[in-house]
This record gives structure tokens, sequence and C-alpha cells, in this order.
């Protein structure tokens, strides 16, 4: 938009707010040479949706305390994502002055601090809305630095990486031998199966995004051309490998090894009143840690080699946690029916039984005793975990053809002679670079749940990804506290909606 002042000192121009986008809007005046001389910032608070949830109704049952409420207007069936902290109502602890509607829609837009910003985005007001653009009025310029905009698009030196890419390339030998080569089949762990194929003459295979966490392994394996599977003559690159080291421009890295002498004679620490007294203190030759592999989990290692499926070991600890093979199974959330005569397993795959459903065909596992198909599995009734040497879980059947299209559980027990398979079809290869697997959030342990400082600064619980139910409820399970709390729910409801709210529980 041109703006002309001609004789005039100032202009009045009005925008309609229903053509403004939601959120804030940035007006900047520029001059004839494009450089900024005025700008005012203003939010638009209209199609900002925020949604509430109905007061909790609390159920207790033994210890434990049931939360259940509703989110309001929102739909189940679209995504959502929420985050609940459960802590004392007296406490200090939680202060935070921002959220996650302050963090999406201000945060990022102004330079200077903002106190309390929460305000702005609760309960929201006409007078808050005025409070708002009063703020943007004194915040002066945003964030954006328009010589970098007017300096044109930004190079990318660095392709953008989501999670990590293999590529696998066949040996020239490979290659050659037939079509099939060209096509092969790898698993993540025993997180399912994928196909990948390259156009005859190929030698590359690229398999983007994967995402390993710890210790995690890929498995491949070749379809040959009598659908058989062997294992491919091939290496692999994976991107990215490492972890680069920070380039800082200096000679001497950040993480530098510097011996006490050499920190003593710093002058930067001869103001500290303990350090300047060393003459009693020795510079110890330096200490070599080594970790050792348990062996347990070498074994593992070797075992899962070879297996697309997940192997467990099964030590005395294990064999003391769980008293039967049911009780290990269900832990790894499959499905077991087992009673007089009867064992049978289903795997779960996104929260449902994995099966034709209304075709009427079966779903139930396949399960391995010793490399022996069971087709009477009563055996397993009832079966001590102590008796069993390691066992393999593969939910997707991989490597067992079509005889095992729902999973199948192979067991190898301690009494008998294990009859491991000669016939390796797959290798598997570890990752150089992984993600660390989320581990379950640890509740602190308090020796007294009631007094004064874990009012003040202790920690209830911490409920990570909750979703709705199909009737958009929410049900957690927390200990029941000795004290009154409050839920601090903080996420993303649908497309553009938030939920940010405070709720206090009573315990009586």
């Amino acid at each position: 938009m041109t703006l002309a002042f001609e004789n005039e000192t100032s202009i009045v121009k009005v925008f309609n707010q229903s053509s403004l986008p939601s959120g804030m809007n940035i007006f900047t005046l520029f001059n004839e040479n494009n450089k900024p001389i005025a700008e005012r910032l203003y939010f638009n608070y209209d199609g900002i949706e925020i949604l509430k949830t109905t007061q909790p109704i609390k159920t207790q049952f033994g210890d434990s305390l049931r939360l259940k409420f509703k989110v309001n207007d929102i739909d189940p069936k679209e995504y959502n994502n929420m985050s609940i902290s459960v802590l004392p109502k007296e406490t200090k602890s939680y202060n935070h002055h921002q959220n996650i509607l302050t963090n999406t829609y201000l945060k990022s837009y102004v330079n200077g601090y903002v106190e309390n910003a929460k305000y702005y985005f609760t309960d929201i007001t006409e007078d808050k809305k005025r409070d708002l653009d009063n703020l943007l009025i004194t915040q002066g310029w945003s964030s954006y630095d328009w010589n970098n905009i007017f300096r044109g698009k930004p190079i990318l030196s660095h392709n953008f990486e989501v999670g990590i890419n293999v590529k696998a390339n066949l040996s020239s030998e490979e290659s050659k031998k037939d079509k099939s080569s060209n096509t092969l089949i790898y698993a993540l762990d025993d997180n399912g199966f994928d196909v990948s194929e390259v156009k005859e003459g190929d030698r590359n295979h690229l398999i983007e995004n994967l995402f390993p966490f710890d210790n995690s392994t890929v498995s491949f394996s070749k379809i040959t051309g009598n659908n058989k599977m062997e294992i491919p003559s091939m290496y692999l690159q994976f991107f990215p490998n490492k972890i680069p080291s920070f380039n800082t421009g200096k000679e001497q890295s950040i993480l530098q090894t510097r011996s006490i002498s050499d920190i003593f004679s710093e002058q930067s620490y001869q103001s500290n009143v303990v350090l300047e007294t060393n003459d009693d203190i020795e510079e110890l030759d330096e200490v070599l840690l080594q970790s050792q592999i348990s062996s347990t989990i070498q074994r593992q290692n070797e075992l899962s080699s070879g297996r697309f499926g997940r192997v467990t070991v099964v030590d005395e600890s294990m064999g003391n946690t769980y008293l039967f093979l049911s009780d290990y199974l269900r832990s790894k959330n499959i499905i077991v029916n087992e009673g007089v005569g009867e064992f049978t397993v289903r795997f779960l795959y996104s929260g449902a039984a994995r099966g034709p459903g209304n075709n009427g065909g079966p779903t139930n596992a396949n399960i391995f005793l010793d490399d022996l198909l069971l087709l009477d599995t009563s055996i397993l009734n009832r079966f001590l975990m102590k008796n069993i040497d390691y066992l393999e879980i593969n939910r997707w059947g991989m490597g067992d053809g079509i005889r095992s299209p729902y999973g199948f559980i192979r067991i190898y027990t301690k009494d008998l002679k294990v009859l491991k398979s000669n016939k390796i079809t797959a290798r598997s290869y570890e990752f150089p670079l992984t993600f660390t697997e989320k581990k379950q959030f640890y509740i602190p342990k308090y020796r007294y749940n009631n007094d004064d400082f874990f009012k003040h600064y202790g920690t209830i619980d911490w409920k990570p990804n909750v979703a709705v139910n199909n009737n958009g409820e929410i049900s957690i399970v927390i200990a029941k506290p000795e004290v009154s709390f409050k839920l601090h729910i903080e996420g993303i409801a649908n497309d553009g909606a938030f939920i940010s709210e405070e709720k206090t529980i009573s315990v009586n």
C-alpha cells in the first residue's frame, strides 16, 4: 500500500479487522528508499480459539485417584495433545508467567520482557485487549530484521534433517545377479517392515526419515528370484552419522583440558577466597573409567543377529519379576487368553488387535517352542518364566514368510536343547547415531507429603501426551495426594485451538 503525505503530517487509515489475520499484525512504514521509519504492532484476537474444560470428577479406588473431565467443543477425531502437571495447591515452584498461547502468539514478536504475559490470554475481556494494545505501543519495533528480509531469500547451505537417512549400496556382483537384487526388505527393530525397490541397474537404496532409539538396529534381507530371502551383499551409509564439532574460529577448542595449576594461574580465579588458599590442594592423576557390557546384553545382541523380532534374554531378575510367561507378555501390551487347555496371544497395533476383523480369519499369533510350531499351545498355560532361556517377539511375522501373517513368538527353554535355526536370512546393522528414547516421568519421593516444603515445592505427578477419548473426555490416574492440588493443563486441540487452564482440586 502506498501512502502520500503531501503537505500533511499525519494520515488516518482504517483497516477492517475482519480482513486482518488472527494473532500479531505488523504495520511498517517505509520511505522511498525502502528504509523502515515507523512501525506499529497490533494483535487481533478474532479467530483465536481457546477451549475450556469441565470441573474434574474424582473417583477413588484404593490409594489412587481417577480424574475425569470433558473438553468442551473439541473434535476427538482431530489431532489433540495435552500436558497436565499435578502440583500442590499452594505450590511456589510453578510461577510461569508464560503459557502456550503467549509463547505462540506474543513472545516471538516483541523484543522486551513482557510481565505476566498470560494475563492477556486468560479470561479475555475488552479491558485486557486494550491493555495488550497499550503494551504493543510501548514495545516499539518488532523482532524482525528488515535488512535480512530485503536481502532476499536466504541460501540453505544444509538440507533440513528429519531423522536418519540410510543409503544401502549393493555390491557390483550383487546387482548383476538378477532383478530381484533390487528389492530389499528392511525393518527397524520390531516395528514392522518395509520394502525398498530401485530401478534396474541402480545399486543404491535410499531409506529416509528413520528414527532409531538408543541401541536400535536395522535389519536387511533380499528377495531372491524364487521369492525366498537371503542376506544381501552390501554396505550402508548413514546421514547424519555423527554430531559435528563446534567451529568457533579459535585455535583452542571450547572443551579444552586444563590442569588445576592452570586454573589457579588464571587471574579470574584469584578473587575466589576458597581457591586462594591452595597450599593443601593436590593435583591428582587422571582417572580412567571403563564400562563393561553385561553378559546378558551382549548375548542378547548376538542372538538378535539375523532376526527381525526383538530378542529378550530371561535373566534371574526377570524370572523373579514375572512368574508366568503370560505376565511378561501382558507387560508388553500383548493380549493373552489363558485358561484350562487354552493359551493364545494377539498383538496390538495402534490401539487395536491386528486381524481381518469382519472377515472372520484368524488373528492369533503363531507360537514356536524351541523352533517347533505349536499346534496345541495349552502347554504354555501357567508356563514359568524361569524355565525360559530367551524369546523373540516378532509383531509383524517378518522372516517367517506367509506362515505367520499375524506375528509370532519364539520361545527357547533352558531345560530343552535349543534348536536354533541354522539359516539366517537377514543381517542387522547398528546406527552410529541414535535418538534417546523417552523415559517415564519419575515422581520424586518425599519423607512427608503434607508439610510446608511439599506444599510449596513438591511434585505430585506429570502426565505428558494426554489425548481425549472418543467422547471428548480426559481421564488420568494419580496416587491420592494428602493435600489439595492443582492441574496445570497446556495443550493443542484441533487446528489452531488451544487449551491453557488451571483447575483446583480438593482432597476432601
